[in-house]
């Protein structure tokens, strides 16, 4: 009776296998000090039962054990899954998935961090939709919002996965160019402009206009501050222009 009330509590803690070995080698034991103490043929045969009705108590307690385990383990990894699609949604924007306003300037802060750390080049580009307002005014916002997701898909589509994008407003964008010198990501920020102005709307002219700028010795703050003077200037310049330097 205290050996088979020792297996059930066991059997809630200790793996299914190990239970029913334990089991096996308690009985054995049991068996064996039959034999050695009371030679009854029939007492052996009661021994016998007993051990083959705790090897079934084990295994089938042993199993059951398991199954809730296995249960609770899928259920914590869901439960962890949709924890981490719960806080990916609250980074990102609603319309383009890129990273929201807050996101991307952290993505920012740990973009310097690293490449401060590992003495990395990181250059960003900030990027306006040229005459959006226009857009807007003058075909509604349905049609500015097709507008914004096709931008964003063109701006997507011309980077390296390992580059990272932020909807910074509006129709302002904020790329961040890891390991890109201020040349390389002029390049990559041509490739962006050229690839916007050539998206096909009913009597709209698309354009973009950005400003880029390299980390060197710059704060984050002094960062964007530069890439948005530039942006400036590719505006004033006549739109549908980067400017590098």
């Amino acid at each position: 009776f205290v050996l088979g009330f020792a297996f059930v509590a066991m059997s809630l803690y200790i793996p299914v296998v190990s239970l029913t070995f334990l089991a096996i080698f308690f009985g054995l034991i049991n068996i064996v000090g039959v034999i050695l103490l009371q030679p009854n043929p029939y007492a052996l045969q009661h021994q016998v039962i007993n051990l083959l009705v705790f090897v079934v108590i084990a295994w089938y307690l042993g199993i059951k054990s398991n199954q809730k385990t296995v249960e609770l383990w899928y259920q914590n990894k869901r439960q962890n899954l949709l924890n981490t699609q719960l806080e990916d949604l609250n980074k990102r924007d609603s319309m383009t998935r890129f990273f929201n306003h807050e996101s991307i300037l952290l993505q920012m802060d740990k973009a310097i961090e690293d490449a401060r750390e590992k003495n990395q080049a990181l250059s960003i580009l900030m990027l306006d939709i040229d005459d959006f307002k226009d857009i807007n005014d003058r075909f509604g916002h349905q049609e500015g919002d097709k507008v914004i997701l096709e931008v964003a898909k063109a701006i997507h589509n011309s980077v390296r996965d390992s580059d990272l994008i932020g909807r910074y407003g509006g129709e302002e964008f904020l790329v961040l160019l890891p390991e890109t010198s201020l040349e390389n990501a002029c390049i990559v920020s041509n490739r962006i402009c050229k690839a916007v102005s050539q998206l096909q709307f009913d009597q709209i002219t698309m354009g973009i206009s950005g400003g880029l700028a390299e980390l060197l010795e710059h704060s984050p703050k002094q960062l964007l501050s530069l890439a948005d003077e530039r942006l400036y200037q590719a505006k004033k310049s006549g739109k549908n222009r980067i400017v590098c330097h």
